[in-house]
């Protein structure tokens, strides 16, 4: 079997925590690089068990997270499961769901529920933005 190597990411910055779930490699590792250009430091999770696994190690050691962007489509669930149990254990926690299959259901759940929604391919001055709103207070 042959194994790209991947380029090493830029050491982790000393800001706020941003969990991001994304089970795509490649979009993962291209998001991960921007993230941390922006002075943010991030918790990756392939799917939704992994996140939860990740959300509860953090409540364990009295650590939080300061904002959560998932995928929407993850191999064992939505992003919406993922924010509904985020949100359950810090409900003012700032979420962003990132998709390429922008439903007229999803557009609805994340109004009525306060989550920011970007399609892919993503605007990243509209993520900047986004974050702009919660990583200066955290």
């Amino acid at each position: 079997m042959f194994f790209r190597k991947v380029p090493p990411l830029p050491p982790a910055a000393p800001g706020p925590v941003v969990m991001l779930v994304e089970d795509d490699l490649g979009v993962c590792l291209a998001l991960t690089t921007w993230l941390r250009q922006q002075r943010l430091r991030v918790v990756h999770a392939a799917s939704r068990v992994e996140a939860l696994e990740l959300l509860g190690d953090m409540n364990a050691i009295q650590e939080r997270f300061d904002g959560l962007v998932t995928d929407y489509r993850l191999p064992d669930g939505t992003g919406c499961d993922v924010v509904r149990a985020f949100r359950k254990a810090h409900p003012e926690l700032p979420a962003a769901l990132i998709t390429a299959y922008a439903e007229p259901a999803i557009f609805g759940w994340t109004e009525r529920n306060s989550v920011a929604l970007f399609e892919k391919p993503l605007n990243l001055k509209r993520i900047q933005d986004w974050l702009g709103a919660f990583a200066v207070s955290a």
